[in-house]
């Protein structure tokens, strides 16, 4: 589990590799996994595999980030400036935005992190920050999680699939 929680902290795709001695890792269910068969001479091959895809995930959603940045901004009197790996800046004459990427659902770490990086890059008390969690709307219980974590501060949670739509709104 600490090397799990340690590979989040730092953003790194996390593959598990099952031996059958551990019948359920409850931390990060959704992680890609294979099960390691003692008699299957291609293991090594199939982690490989594994971890592949999950760098390739990683970079797919980043990419796919930067589309919906450049065409959510078309049109508009904004600049994207990347300030860092999956972390983007959008400056228009009135306000700025801080866009950060993750593929995983929202943390309360992260939305601290999130904050600092917005206090750090925007200069109007009216500039937000949005954190793009992943592809998929998440529950109920993490939106009111979200909610009562930002207490009213300018940073938005969103799926990837909703984020065109939010910077729309936030430079009309």
């Amino acid at each position: 589990e600490a090397e799990i929680l340690e590979a989040l902290r730092c953003r790194i795709p996390i593959c598990r590799v099952c031996t059958g001695r551990v019948a359920h890792v409850p931390l990060y269910p959704e992680a890609m996994s294979m099960d390691w068969n003692p008699a299957d001479t291609h293991n090594l091959e199939k982690v490989k595999r594994l971890v592949s895809r999950g760098i390739a995930a990683r970079q797919s959603h980043e990419q796919r980030v930067i589309r919906s940045l450049a065409t959510a901004v078309s049109g508009l009197p904004v600049t994207i400036q990347s300030l860092a790996r999956r972390q983007f800046l959008l400056i228009s004459p009135v306000k700025s935005v801080l866009v950060e990427s993750e593929q995983a659902p929202p943390t309360i770490e992260r939305l601290h992190r999130l904050y600092g990086a917005r206090a750090q890059h925007t200069t109007n008390s009216g500039d937000e920050a949005i954190l793009v969690a992943g592809d998929a709307e998440p529950s109920r219980v993490t939106r009111d999680a979200v909610e009562w974590a930002c207490r009213g501060e300018p940073l938005h949670v969103a799926p990837l699939a909703k984020l065109h739509l939010l910077i729309r709104h936030l430079f009309r």
